[in-house]
């Protein structure tokens, strides 16, 4: 029982952070065409492994392979050699600085750029533009910035695109980067999903919202 006990709060610390995990497998199988859950649901009604079997053509999953090929091969090198650099020279400072400095590092890394949203957000917003045929996401001042929420973002677009065929991505990736979007302040500020649909082709009678 001692031991129970002396482990009690490692293993309370570890099951609050295999909640996150066990949300993201479960939404996994949730049916494609199913909307989004309201809050928090840790089991979907109608489970299915339908998302794994049409995953490349749910999402550009050649794209982001691609994408992680080249991040290994590039961006990792860079970062070990950097990273060896940085230590040797805090290994050369003397033991107060030292230790100074590594908690400067380990308390700068635990800080993100941006907050993802939570996991308990509820609501959406979806912005309806003419015209262009496109679902957009944040973040739309840059597209080489992803948001925190990137997974899930695109995943809720490109199912939202699965049916008609809209191309689907950040602004910049589709169309043009555009700073001060309602998506991007809407996420950012509120925390909860947004987009942009663009109704209809960009030219002809059809397009856009008829009166």
């Amino acid at each position: 029982m001692r031991t129970l006990a002396r482990h009690a709060p490692a293993l309370v610390v570890a099951m609050i952070f295999l909640v996150p995990l066990l949300v993201m497998i479960t939404g996994s199988l949730r049916p494609v065409d199913l909307a989004p859950p309201v809050g928090l649901e840790l089991f979907p009604p109608q489970p299915t492994l339908d998302s794994y079997v049409r995953l490349a053509e749910l999402v550009p999953l050649w794209s982001w392979l691609a994408n992680s090929a080249l991040v290994v091969a590039v961006a990792v090198p860079i970062t070990v050699l950097v990273a060896s650099w940085a230590a040797f020279g805090i290994r050369l400072l003397d033991r107060r600085a030292r230790r100074i400095a590594i908690v400067t590092v380990v308390a700068l890394l635990l800080v993100p750029e941006t907050m993802p949203a939570l996991l308990i957000a509820t609501g959406a917003m979806l912005s309806l533009h003419t015209a262009a045929n496109l679902v957009l996401f944040p973040w739309g001042y840059d597209s080489d910035v992803q948001a925190p929420n990137d997974e899930g973002l695109r995943a809720h677009a490109f199912r939202a695109s699965h049916y008609n065929g809209y191309v689907t991505g950040q602004p910049g990736e589709v169309l043009y980067n555009a700073s001060g979007t309602t998506d991007d302040w809407t996420y950012d500020i509120l925390g909860i999903a947004s987009g942009t649909w663009e109704l209809g082709p960009g030219s002809g009678t059809c397009a856009g919202l008829p009166p």
